[in-house]
């Protein structure tokens, strides 16, 4: 092969890994881009999250109301049996309040507990996503810091095969004067 041919096969290489690196550095910094905008969004989900975490604590507020109107019911109920037991035939009308009023009683205890096992699986639930959030935050952070790192050393890499192209050109130069 005569040098010429030589010269001209070592600089389109070298142009050739310039452009792939080139393409490599541009594709790692679109991946660089996307990494950020999904720890953009994961954060979001995490705010979501705490957002709802408490909208289920508040919910365990109203609960404990419920829970509070079933007992009262109830001694309501059990005053309105004694009432109606002390009028005799004449407290019949209480003797019906009385046992529908022990009915809501036990139907709003059923509920309020229903719901309570219903809520302390939601906060588990949510405290279980919320662990998986942090670490899925956690790693996409990790990946964008090493694709960071890759787009940097991506970057080294084209100023050299900038370096070295622009190097051999004045050599081929200085070869062609001399």
């Amino acid at each position: 092969m005569r040098e010429k041919d030589l010269h001209r096969d070592i600089e389109e290489k070298f142009l050739t890994v310039y452009d792939s690196v080139s393409k490599l550095s541009g594709e790692i910094g679109e991946i660089a881009s996307t990494s950020h905008r999904l720890t953009t969004f994961v954060e979001g989900i995490s705010a979501f999250g705490a957002e709802t975490y408490n909208k289920v604590l508040d919910m365990d507020d109203i609960l404990q109301v419920m829970k509070n109107i079933a007992r009262q019911s109830n001694l309501l109920a059990l005053n309105a049996a004694i009432e109606a037991a002390r009028a005799g035939d004449s407290g019949r009308g209480f003797s019906v309040v009385s046992k529908e009023m022990g009915k809501l009683a036990i139907q709003s205890k059923e509920s309020a507990e229903n719901v309570s096992t219903s809520l302390d699986y939601m906060i588990k639930s949510i405290e279980a996503i919320a662990c998986q959030i942090l670490e899925i935050s956690t790693s996409i952070e990790a990946q964008a810091t090493t694709i960071e790192k890759i787009a940097s050393t991506s970057q080294s890499i084209m100023k050299l095969m900038q370096n070295l192209t622009d190097t051999f050109k004045d050599y081929l130069l200085e070869e062609n004067l001399n």
